[in-house]
């Protein structure tokens, strides 16, 4: 248990690597920004909500990166969709044919399956913000509430460290975008490859039409009797 088996720079990026940790969210808080905590299993992987993410080691990516989030003007919590947009043109690089769309607020979909889950803990101690990503390169679980696919499965065939380089080098681009002209750029980029744009979904149990995203962020909701500006979520259907 947390015993490093790898340390290479990439970029600005320190990259650790871990045979196995309880989860790279927890360990990450110990190591400086920039760093990046890499582990090959995870004994309490952490999804959305205290969900568990399925983290055996079977050759897919957990790993959180860690920022310096001390600048009051900025909005972080932004940044699952600038990651989202990272790696989705990450994963795009290696794809032959197999649509990826990006689900409010933080999943990536292969063929409407979801492969890549995106979670943010901002450090209040430290000031720091940890985004934790795991992504379903080999295998997949299957006790999930959406349905859910791997990389390998749907044709796209990349090793882990390879996905991770691309997504810290998109990441890099969009967050030096996003400091100098703001969010309006990620969310163009985002919204060109938004799942139900448009159409019905659920969301906190509410049926409606997904109408558009706010310049925030925030779902925008048409229902029969109103529109709702939804911050936080799950979209089904």
């Amino acid at each position: 248990m947390n015993r490093i088996i790898n340390q290479i720079q990439f970029l600005k990026y320190d990259l650790i690597e871990f045979d196995c940790v309880d989860s790279t969210m927890n360990v990450a808080k110990t190591f400086p920004s920039n760093s990046v905590v890499i582990a090959q299993s995870q004994s309490n992987g952490k999804g959305k909500s205290s969900r568990v993410w399925s983290s055996e080691n079977n050759g897919n990516l957990y790993f959180s990166l860690i920022l310096n989030a001390n600048d009051d003007k900025l909005n972080y919590s932004q940044l699952s969709f600038l990651s989202g947009l990272a790696m989705r043109e990450a994963i795009e690089k290696f794809n032959k044919s197999n649509s990826i769309l990006l689900k409010w607020p933080n999943d990536i979909l292969i063929n409407e399956k979801k492969c890549c889950g995106i979670l943010l803990e901002f450090d209040l101690l430290s000031k720091n913000l940890v985004i934790g990503i795991g992504v379903n390169i080999k295998t997949y679980p299957t006790n999930t509430m959406l349905n859910a696919t791997a990389l390998a499965i749907e044709n796209i065939n990349v090793e882990r460290y390879n996905l991770l380089k691309e997504f810290l080098s998109n990441f890099n681009y969009f967050f030096d975008e996003w400091k100098r002209y703001g969010f309006s750029v990620i969310r163009e980029k985002w919204i060109k490859n938004c799942y139900k744009l448009g159409k019905t979904i659920k969301v906190n149990e509410i049926e409606g039409i997904f109408k558009d995203l706010d310049k925030d962020g925030t779902l925008i909701l048409e229902t029969k009797n109103e529109v709702l500006y939804i911050k936080s979520g799950d979209i089904f259907i």
